[in-house]
């Protein structure tokens, strides 16, 4: 299956680059910070979805957008807004925007809107684990995500879990590992990153409780993966909230 092309643009080098290193999992990710070098890069690439950021220093989201219509594409856009560039919305709903983002967002989000325009969103409502649907893999590594949903605040170990599902520790791993190409360990790393932001922005609790909450042993583990997994660290996407 031929990997989409995300054109991602937007003049934040953190931000940019730290979503185009959790993008290129699922997609080939090429980025611009510029209109002339977006323009270059849309016009030299089969592009499958835009990412744009609609307010970068040298651009509206507008003007790009108007420039790719003008030349007759029909490439989905998903537009990314913040509080200063609200106001190019409306306007860029005129110029077929398939959806809108407000920084800072969830990159599980991103992925799910992203696999929407590209028409290989999960028909049963389960977010893909990596691009692969739940409906499509071995009904013990289902029961393991099930579990894993419901318990990741939990110490937890793929041992400890192969047990409780009834499974050898070996072939849940490797079950794990083709399924998705990711670990275990991984997985649920990501999964506890993503619980961990849902907290932040939707309560006021001390980071230090947030961490104990969705089952992170140490300041330093939750630190690395956050940063990892959310391109951020915590009190960062805190205060960005």
């Amino acid at each position: 299956m031929k990997t989409a092309v995300i054109l991602l643009i937007d003049d934040d080098d953190e931000l940019r680059e730290s979503t185009a290193y959790l993008l290129r999992e699922r997609f080939h990710v090429i980025c611009a910070s510029n209109l002339d070098s977006s323009i270059k890069l849309f016009r030299n690439n089969k592009v499958d979805c835009i990412l744009l950021d609609l307010c970068i220093h040298d651009i509206s989201g507008t003007d790009f957008l108007r420039i790719i219509r003008d030349e007759g594409s029909t490439v989905p856009v998903i537009a990314v807004t913040g509080k200063s560039c609200l106001q190019y919305a409306e306007e860029c709903a005129d110029l077929g925007v398939s959806g809108y983002l407000k920084k800072p967002f969830d990159i599980d989000e991103l992925i799910i809107k992203i696999d929407k325009v590209l028409g290989t969103a999960d028909i049963k409502g389960n977010a893909p684990v990596n691009g692969v649907r739940r409906g499509d893999i071995h009904p013990k590594v289902v029961e393991i995500l099930n579990y894993v949903d419901e318990n990741y605040w939990r110490s937890l170990s793929i041992g400890n879990i192969s047990r409780e599902i009834g499974i050898s520790y070996g072939h849940l791993s490797c079950l794990f590992k083709e399924s998705f190409g990711i670990t275990f360990v991984s997985y649920l790393n990501r999964l506890r990153v993503e619980k961990a932001k849902d907290l932040i922005r939707n309560n006021d609790l001390p980071l230090k409780q947030i961490r104990e909450n969705v089952g992170f042993a140490t300041e330093q583990h939750f630190f690395k993966q956050f940063k990892k997994h959310a391109g951020l660290t915590p009190a960062c996407f805190k205060k960005n909230i």
